[in-house]
């Protein structure tokens, strides 16, 4: 996947549809609505989730770029592998991820940012996980960033 894909309505991809990730990256533009992808995202590109609706990813997605939101909520169920993680990357942007779930996490092998430069929302629930090498809320001046740990055997844990 390279460029930008726009939903005009609520579309889901079964587990038996992967999406790719090339060098060029991809985004996800929700606008209004909310979209599953139950399969795996791969490759070594980076995805980027605009619009105010939501995205599910609830497959086993393991990719080399960042996870970059700035416009409505990632909610990941499933696992999730990438370099950096934002949520509210973009100056003026708002950004949230919800990861929710006893065997969802995600994994960032790079730094975590909620509210880099925009606003940020990390909320991690039910049992979830989201690890990294370092995290970070309201990295810029202007930014503001916030995390919620919410339900037993939920966890931020600082990767060495």
């Amino acid at each position: 996947m390279a460029g930008t894909l726009q939903l005009g309505a609520t579309f889901d991809l079964a587990a038996t549809r992967n999406l790719t990730l090339t060098t060029n990256g991809g985004t996800i533009d929700t606008n209004t609505l909310s979209s599953t992808v139950s399969g795996n995202v791969t490759g070594p590109g980076s995805l980027l989730k605009i619009g105010a609706g939501a995205l599910t990813l609830a497959g086993s997605s393991t990719y080399g770029g960042t996870t970059s939101v700035d416009g409505g909520t990632l909610k990941i169920t499933g696992a999730v592998a990438n370099g950096d993680g934002y949520a509210g990357n973009a100056a003026g942007s708002d950004g949230k991820v919800l990861v929710t779930g006893n065997s969802a996490n995600w994994t960032n092998g790079g730094e975590l940012y909620v509210g880099y430069r925009g606003a940020g929302e990390l909320t991690i629930a039910d049992g979830a996980t989201v690890s990294s090498s370092q995290a970070y809320t309201g990295h810029t001046f202007g930014s503001s960033g916030t995390v919620k740990v919410i339900g037993q055997g939920s966890t931020l844990e600082q990767q060495p």
